[in-house]
């Protein structure tokens, strides 16, 4: 943290105490205190399920409507398949638009895309706020996975470094990053972490909403989280509630994302963070991927 930002949090900080009244040495514990959880013993592939097996017998009932395959499927099924789906498409894009309310009223806008050509992939991920900002950029090519970091412009664009930062094999990247780009999300979702569901119907299409274990579910998660955003440590996460949108041909729509997590920063610790992004798909169409000098254009998709 260089000095002007330090300056700026302190004085902020001072403000909230005096004009709160709150105790010096109550508000410096909650401020300062954080009970970080350690992943390192946590196997994610030991949270999943069999996808093979659901999926071979998914074959056999293809012919089947979401709202037919709902009365034999749980939810978690029902949003594995979709997620698997996603991936049998030959083009897809995916855009996320989010924010996240952190401490001291702090918001943080979040804002990323995906592309899949065929067997290419691209992904970027741009999060700002007053304090913070964060430019990332993949891209995935037979086993190779090319990250870069960017300058932040404004909220939905950067500047990008003409070198990578890392070429990893897609491998290494899982392990790094918590996925490589070809699966389509890093959230764990199986018969082991979800807590609860309800599947409803809407329209033509299927609404699941999910309650997932905020430990076991978010195992991938965090490794993205810690490195997109440089941490010291990895979020603890009190809540995980995603509302997943499926049409009548098992095609995944949408992920509308709520979560509650404790995350530090720069010594300053954010109790009760809540971050809400909506993750929107389509598929078969032309989409490409923008190079190192051009913007992904968010505007269309507000």
């Amino acid at each position: 943290m260089n000095k002007k930002t330090s300056v700026i949090i302190s004085t902020v900080v001072g403000a909230v105490l005096i004009g709160g009244g709150i105790p010096l040495g109550i508000f410096l514990s909650d401020l300062f205190s954080f009970n970080g959880v350690d992943y390192s013993n946590l196997d994610a592939s030991a949270n999943e399920d069999n996808a093979t097996a659901l999926i071979r017998r998914y074959e056999a009932d293809k012919s089947k409507s979401a709202t037919e395959l709902s009365a034999t499927y749980s939810g978690a099924e029902l949003v594995m398949i979709a997620e698997n789906n996603v991936g049998e498409h030959e083009n897809t894009q995916t855009v996320g638009i989010g924010l996240v309310n952190a401490a001291m009223g702090v918001k943080q806008s979040i804002y990323s895309s995906t592309v899949k050509k065929g067997d290419t992939y691209f992904m970027e991920n741009l999060s700002k706020s007053s304090f913070v900002a964060c430019a990332k950029r993949f891209y995935q090519a037979e086993d190779e996975v090319k990250t870069y970091t960017g300058t932040i412009i404004d909220e939905k664009s950067a500047t990008w470094n003409d070198s990578p930062d890392t070429e990893l094999s897609t491998k290494d990247h899982d392990e790094k990053w918590g996925k490589d780009l070809s699966r389509s999300s890093i959230y764990i979702v199986s018969s082991k972490t979800v807590l609860s569901e309800e599947v409803t119907q809407d329209g033509d299409n299927l609404k699941i909403h999910l309650s997932l274990d905020p430990l076991n579910s978010v195992i991938r998660y965090v490794k993205q989280m810690v490195n997109v955003s440089d941490l010291a440590q990895p979020p603890a996460f009190h809540s995980v509630d995603i509302t997943y949108t499926i049409d009548q041909r098992m095609n995944l729509l949408e992920r509308d994302i709520n979560e509650v997590y404790d995350v530090t920063s720069f010594g300053v610790v954010s109790k009760n963070t809540t971050g809400h992004l909506v993750e929107t798909l389509y598929y078969d169409g032309d989409y490409q991927f923008p190079s190192l000098s051009e913007h992904f254009d968010y505007s269309d998709y507000e």
